[in-house]
C-alpha cells in the first residue's frame, strides 16, 4: 500500500483480482453443489409419504450445512470487488443517488 495516496500497488490490485476469482468461484462451486443436492433430495410427489424426506435427511442436512460457507465466500468476493472499485464507488453513488 502506497502510505501518501492509500492505494494498493499493482501487485496487490494483482492479489485482489486473483483472490476475488477464487472467492467467486469457491461460492459458485458451493451453492450449485447445495442446490443439486436439495433439488435430487426432494420427492416428485410433495403429497407422497414423508418417509421419501427422511431417507435423504443426511443429504439435505450436508446440503443446507454448506450454505454458510457459500455465504462467507460470497461476502469475501464482493469485499474485495468492492476494495478493487475504491474510490470510483464513491464517484458512481454520488452520481446516482438524488439529494
Amino acid at each position: 500500500m502506497n502510505e501518501t495516496t492509500g492505494c494498493l500497488d499493482s501487485s496487490a490490485h494483482e492479489n485482489a483480482a486473483r483472490a476475488a476469482a477464487i472467492a467467486g468461484i469457491f461460492f459458485s462451486l458451493l451453492f450449485i453443489t447445495s442446490l443439486l443436492l436439495i433439488w435430487v433430495s426432494i420427492p416428485d410427489n410433495p403429497l407422497g409419504p414423508a418417509t421419501a424426506v427422511i431417507n435423504h435427511l443426511k443429504t439435505l442436512s450436508f446440503s443446507l450445512n454448506l450454505l454458510p460457507f457459500a455465504g462467507i465466500a460470497f461476502l469475501w468476493f464482493i469485499a474485495v470487488v468492492r476494495d478493487r472499485l475504491g474510490e470510483l464507488e464513491d464517484r458512481f453513488l454520488r452520481h446516482r443517488i438524488p439529494r
